[in-house]
């Protein structure tokens, strides 16, 4: 009995030395600077195609001005665990699509290599743009593209 007290109180000691030495220090996050800037360019296989034809989509997000402070200072805030990629060179899966007019007949799917594709419907001239969907800051828009789809 003697000896299971002794091993508790060593081993409460050993925790609370342990404990003493670890580092307190808080995480690093990574959050927009003021020197943040975020672009998005889009681009399309074939700018005019028939109805039906599936059109690859492609999307590069430009992300640069994070910087790193302490998780404390994040205060809710936009932030990140690691510094987010400088280029992203295939976020076609990863930001919202929008198609122009909107009441536009479009079917978005997925090649077999797993890439965004498009497809429209009914013949007409089409506006495809993207929105960042990074959540912080309020996401970004890309350029325009203008697809002519054919009977």
């Amino acid at each position: 009995m003697r000896i299971s007290r002794k091993f508790s109180k060593l081993f409460v000691l050993f925790f609370l030395f342990l404990n003493g030495c670890s580092d307190q220090e808080s995480s690093k996050m990574y959050v927009p600077g003021p020197d943040f800037q975020q672009s998005l360019k889009i681009t399309i296989a074939e700018d005019q195609v028939s109805v039906g034809n599936e059109i690859l989509l492609t999307a590069e997000r430009q992300s640069s001005g994070f910087v790193e402070v302490q998780e404390a200072e994040t205060k809710g805030a936009c932030s990140f665990t690691s510094k987010p990629p400088e280029l992203e060179t295939n976020v076609a899966l990863n930001i919202q699509w929008i198609v122009e007019p909107s009441n536009a007949s479009y079917e978005f799917s997925f090649s077999k290599a797993g890439d965004r594709t498009i497809a429209f419907a009914r013949p007409g001239v089409y506006t495809i743009q993207a929105r960042s969907s990074l959540w912080c800051p309020p996401g970004i828009l890309s350029n325009k593209i203008v697809v002519e789809v054919s009977g």
